[in-house]
């Protein structure tokens, strides 16, 4: 199902995150306050504990907004460091220019180029999904930790 605004984006990757049982996979240039939304962070905390193997990974490449922006997200990541992980791309590595969220291999949603918002989604596409999930191992692999706790102090 193809997209064209920042909206329909966001209403498809809704869709595709309540399919997730098992893996979320999502590389982005960052993410947005729809990230701190009750709606949002219900869904994702009712994943973290459905099942202590589930995984949430996040390549992104600017942390700075999500922490600004996704308080309610950090606090998962504190409450499920065992569930969600994310990394921003060593600069050797760089992160491609299109963003994707890929949901058990099996559903997906891809948006063609960062500055734009057209892209493309769907459920129950494997073809479309397993060569963004392989991408995006690729990815990982060359990311660092992105650091999302609290700093403490003496």
């Amino acid at each position: 199902m193809p997209f064209e605004s920042h909206a329909a984006r966001e209403e498809l990757i809704d869709t595709v995150l309540h399919l997730a049982t098992r893996r979320i996979v999502i590389v982005a240039d960052t993410l947005g306050p729809r990230w701190n939304q009750s709606g949002r962070i219900e869904t994702v905390r009712s994943f973290c504990l459905a099942s202590p193997r589930n995984t949430l990974q996040v390549v992104v490449r600017d942390a700075q907004p999500i922490r600004r922006q996704c308080p309610r997200l950090l606090q998962l990541a504190l409450t499920f460091g065992h569930v969600i992980t994310m990394r921003c791309p060593r600069p050797e590595t760089g992160l491609p220019g299109d963003a994707w969220l890929v949901v058990d291999e099996e559903h997906c949603g891809h948006q063609f180029h960062i500055d734009h918002p057209r892209g493309g989604a769907g459920t129950h596409l494997p073809a479309m999904a397993k060569p963004l999930a392989a991408r995006f191992v690729e990815l990982w692999a060359g990311s660092d930790p992105v650091r999302t706790g609290t700093t403490l102090g003496l």
